[in-house]
């Protein structure tokens, strides 16, 4: 799908705003898709590449542990919950401060699952 929409993107189909994660759309507007689109866009073919190959090695590691369902399950529960949490602070940034802060791509998600696993096992924080 990141590709996808980096091709629409690029032939200059405006496609990509309305899936990346921009809180000033999502509170006013209530566009909630932009929750479960977000981890999808990216505007950037080196973010689509850097993003799929740093959570590759994880990804497929969750996915022998738990099946193909539970693994869309956790990497879906955990993109949502990463958005919404981003969607806060970038709707408060933007409020207070006027900071304009978007999300989008692979990255939110490779971050809180990194940072799931290594609270979970702090000593298989050296594999990284």
């Amino acid at each position: 799908m990141s590709i996808l929409l980096y091709i629409a993107a690029f032939f200059g189909f405006r496609v990509i705003w309305y899936t990346i994660n921009a809180p000033w759309y999502i509170i006013p507007n209530l566009q909630v898709w932009r929750l479960v689109t977000a981890p999808f866009a990216n505007y950037n073919f080196f973010m689509i590449f850097f993003g799929i190959y740093s959570y590759i090695q994880r990804g497929c590691q969750i996915e022998r542990e738990k099946g193909t369902a539970k693994f869309f399950l956790y990497f879906m529960t955990l993109s949502i919950i990463s958005q919404i949490l981003l969607v806060a602070i970038g709707y408060f940034a933007q409020h207070y401060f006027s900071i304009y802060s978007t999300s989008d791509g692979l990255w939110t998600m490779t971050f809180v699952d990194i940072t799931i696993f290594c609270i979970k096992n702090p000593e298989a924080t050296n594999n990284f």
